[in-house]
């Protein structure tokens, strides 16, 4: 099965859990909302982004604080899921306990900015993630 194949596939079962299930909030006359919807979809035949949500939820990264071990654990993260799997500013804000689009294109930008000064603290807070997630 090719990725054209695949992503239909999904977007049948998207529409089905949507529509054909009844457990829409969203109209079908929105398409922009839908599409939000579609992006941030946990598929259940999608492994990665399940990986990716309970990362999520089992280092308390939607409700952690501001501290600077969560907030970088999380701007990579939001930078992993954009590089890898092109999710919208706001889909990855959803993922992460509905922070908003501005929230998460901040923290790719001081993701890329720490990067590129190869900040010490930065790297050996994400080190094990990047084992895990690769860029």
């Amino acid at each position: 099965m090719d990725k054209r194949e695949k992503e239909l596939n999904r977007a049948e079962r998207f529409l089905g859990k949507v529509f054909v299930l009844g457990e829409s909030r969203y109209d079908k006359n929105n398409i922009a909302e839908l599409l939000v919807a579609y992006r941030s979809y946990d598929d259940p035949e999608d492994s990665e982004m399940s990986v990716i949500i309970d990362y999520i939820a089992k280092n308390r990264l939607k409700t952690g604080g501001n501290e600077r071990d969560f907030t970088y654990r999380r701007n990579y993260l939001y930078k992993y899921i954009r590089e890898v799997h092109g999710l919208t500013y706001r889909a990855i804000g959803e993922l992460f306990g509905g922070k908003n689009h501005a929230t998460v294109m901040h923290g790719i930008n001081l993701h890329d900015t720490l990067v590129d000064i190869k900040d010490p603290v930065y790297a050996s807070t994400i080190n094990k993630m990047k084992e895990r997630f690769k860029l």
